[in-house]
């Protein structure tokens, strides 16, 4: 699929895409410069004025997969003030991991993954939940 077709496609799906709790698209990959590859990469900026969970989140995804008929990578986007704020959390290490998960699945050593979740999840969880908690209250 060339890049004009997925653009179209994706404006015709904007009204419900945003219906579900999206306040912006972006096409980017191999798409985005009109060099058709294996999948579409999409993410999107949640609208904070209103719930966007993982539902929300999975509707989008469907959304996007069955207008586009094709193999889409999707995601949302860290905010760039929100990473300024917290230089502590190794972003561009949870980025990598995202990539390594999505595209290169099949070079994964798998004991090092469950290792990852069975010795880490739960400090990530905790580090994770802290910072929703700072953020929240920040907001309020």
């Amino acid at each position: 699929m060339r890049r004009a077709e997925v653009i179209a496609k994706l404006k015709a799906a904007e009204p419900a895409i945003r219906a579900r709790g999206a306040a912006a698209l972006y096409l980017f990959g191999s798409h985005a410069r009109d060099q058709a590859g294996a999948d579409i990469d999409v993410f999107i900026d949640k609208d904070r004025s209103r719930k966007f969970g993982f539902d929300e989140f999975m509707d989008i995804y469907f959304l996007l997969r069955d207008q586009l008929g094709a193999n889409v990578d999707y995601g949302t986007r860290v905010p760039s003030p929100l990473k300024q704020a917290h230089p502590e959390v190794r972003w561009e290490k949870i980025h990598g991991l995202g990539n390594l998960l999505r595209h290169e699945y099949r070079r994964i050593d798998l004991e090092i993954l469950w290792s990852i979740v069975t010795d880490h999840l739960s400090t990530l969880d905790a580090a994770a939940a802290a910072l929703l908690d700072r953020i929240n209250s920040d907001s309020s």
